[in-house]
């Protein structure tokens, strides 16, 4: 039996289509793992007692200033995706939080017991399929991580309410929807402890150089490792808006 310890990070929503309790309890259930909880320091009281109150499970932050843009200033992949953004600028407002989910899973993770076999990212938003069966890619974390991720529309959409999945073809691509290419899917992360080290995060951050979502969790994954390490996959999750 595999010990495991999932993490949950980001802002805390209850009205969303899904409610978290849900999501987290069947979580729980599927993996058998232990709990461990986060958000911003001045946001603790959004959390419900149930997980704030769990002594050593909890463990909330100071948020960072953002003093750069996580996608247009760091040194760039060579995404085609992250190539567009930086030339159009598309999106910059939304994305200059983009990181934070990085950062904050790195203080989380410096907190965390290191006595697992198997680490899990997952946000407060983040629904799975219970019956989608995850145990099938826990070889593959010898390797490096494994993400997993769904999309609702375009030529990768996938249904995450169906046990079927799609592995991400390890390919680099000149295309814009190549979701595998200097990217690891994010909604849900598995790895093993050696394959994520927080220090280096902060380090990134405080050099300005800290890449947003999938770019970033591939550059502090699975870039140190020569970049090809990781695993993409379709299915299994969602985030529950």
């Amino acid at each position: 039996m595999k010990k495991i310890a999932i993490s949950f990070t980001g802002l805390y929503r209850p009205k969303i289509q899904i409610p978290p309790e849900k999501s987290i309890a069947l979580m729980k259930k599927k993996f058998g793992a232990d709990l461990y909880f986060h958000t911003w320091n001045g946001r603790e009281d959004e959390v419900p007692e149930i997980y704030r109150g769990q002594i050593g499970h909890f463990f909330p932050s100071k948020e960072p200033k953002m003093e750069y843009h996580p996608v247009f200033d760091p040194e760039p992949t060579s995404n085609p995706k992250h190539h567009w953004y930086r030339k159009t600028r598309f999106d910059g407002r939304k994305t200059i939080n983009g990181n934070k989910q990085i950062i904050s899973y790195a203080q989380l993770f410096e907190m965390i017991p290191k006595k697992y076999d198997i680490y899990i990212k997952a946000r407060w938003d983040t629904a799975i399929n219970p019956k989608f069966n995850f145990e099938q890619f826990y070889p593959l974390l010898e390797e490096g991580p494994v993400g997993f991720m769904t999309r609702a529309e375009g030529p990768n959409a996938h249904d995450y309410t169906t046990t079927k999945h799609r592995v991400v073809p390890k390919v680099k691509s000149k295309t814009e929807n190549n979701d595998w290419h200097d990217m690891l899917s994010d909604t849900i992360v598995m790895h093993k402890e050696e394959h994520f080290d927080p220090k280096f995060v902060m380090q990134l951050h405080r050099e300005k150089q800290l890449l947003s979502s999938e770019w970033g969790w591939w550059q502090v994954m699975s870039k140190p490792f020569g970049g090809d390490n990781h695993t993409c996959i379709y299915g299994g999750c969602h985030i529950i808006r």
